[in-house]
């Protein structure tokens, strides 16, 4: 019997430990590819949203602090980035994009979000965009039960993505986190707090002392700030 159970803990723990590769159709006919790691059966997940011009890996160093939390995630390349390069069977590139195009952008995060409720019905998905990433991540949450938010240097409009009606009316704990030297944002985070205090929504701003996105975690205290992260996840 003990070595029956073993087996099936142990097949239990090991379900919960790999990477995978995604592919995700969009309801546009775009092709989205993403990276998830599930490490435990623990209910959170990360939705991680990348800024212009970048790809998913470009989460890689925030995922070294998370995975020794076993917090599970999914990080996409969103339209005309990385991967993701194929709509409707057409090839794509940000570059050439619209501000028609970025309009579209929530749409992948709709189509993730639908794939992680279909795969993972229990987990609470917590979505955590960076730059012009946290301006989707706001638009896209408000039509969807988010409990939490993380938005790393969002800005007021980042092409033509502007949160600021989402976000008034937004219920979900929200985690602002930018740099006072990258200006745009510091200066949008101002404009957010205003709307946060007016509406008394659940807002948490915090600082780094330099970096755009991601770019906070390449510092000194990178890890510091990584884990002022992992406590509003786990609050």
């Amino acid at each position: 019997m003990k070595i029956f159970n073993f087996f099936i803990i142990s097949a239990f723990v090991c379900s919960y430990s790999f990477a995978e590769k995604v592919k995700i159709k969009t309801e546009d006919g775009c092709v989205i590819y993403g990276e998830k790691h599930i490490f435990s059966s623990s209910s959170t997940i990360l939705l991680e949203i990348h800024g212009l011009g970048s790809n998913k890996e470009e989460w890689n160093k925030f995922n070294t602090f998370i995975k020794k939390e076993k917090i599970n995630y999914l990080a996409v390349d969103l339209r005309g980035h990385g991967e993701s390069i194929i709509c409707e069977g057409q090839k794509i590139d940000y570059k050439s994009f619209s501000k028609e195009d970025w309009q579209k952008i929530p749409l992948d995060l709709d189509a993730a979000y639908s794939y992680l409720i279909k795969k993972y019905p229990d987990f609470n998905i917590i979505p955590a965009g960076a730059s012009i990433g946290a301006n989707a991540a706001a638009i896209f949450s408000k039509s969807k039960k988010i409990s939490k938010l993380i938005l790393l240097s969002p800005g007021y409009d980042y092409g033509g993505l502007m949160p600021e009606k989402y976000l008034s009316e937004s219920k979900a704990k929200i985690l602002f986190f930018y740099s006072p030297s990258d200006e745009y944002s510091a200066k949008s985070c101002s404009f957010f707090k205003k709307i946060c205090d007016f509406k008394k929504l659940k807002c948490n701003f915090k600082t780094a002392r330099y970096g755009h996105g991601v770019q906070i975690f390449d510092s000194a205290e990178g890890e510091t700030y990584a884990e002022e992260i992992i406590n509003f996840i786990k609050k």
